[in-house]
């Protein structure tokens, strides 16, 4: 029986300087990353940069700076699967609360 595919959200986080794991995909799971958006509204932050990386090889999946007295929203679309148990992890050394999220397809394996 086919089965419908819907984007979920699975992050939803203000990042800090420190590196945190925010998403584990789940057993028995691969997780599609669609899209990472990092978004920052406080014109009068100071600028600095962002880092998301996967426990694939700890691989840096994106990363980019943020300007200084901007606000914005960058995007990363593209197709990248994490196995099971594989995270998604990030930090921020801007100041201003930059907001990362990440959409994304959840298949249960057969």
């Amino acid at each position: 029986m086919a089965q419908n595919v819907y984007t979920r959200r699975v992050v939803a986080a203000v990042l800090t300087s420190t590196i945190s794991t925010l998403y584990t995909v789940p057993a028995g799971n691969t997780f599609v990353i669609r899209c990472m958006t990092m978004g920052y509204n406080v014109a009068a932050r100071a600028g600095g940069n962002f880092l998301v990386m996967s426990t694939i090889s700890n691989s840096i999946i994106w990363t980019g700076n943020l300007e200084a007295g901007t606000r914005g929203t960058e995007i990363w679309e593209g197709h990248l699967a994490l196995n099971a148990g594989e995270t998604i992890r990030a930090s921020s050394t801007a100041v201003g609360a930059p907001f990362f999220t990440v959409t994304g397809y959840l298949f249960a394996l057969p």
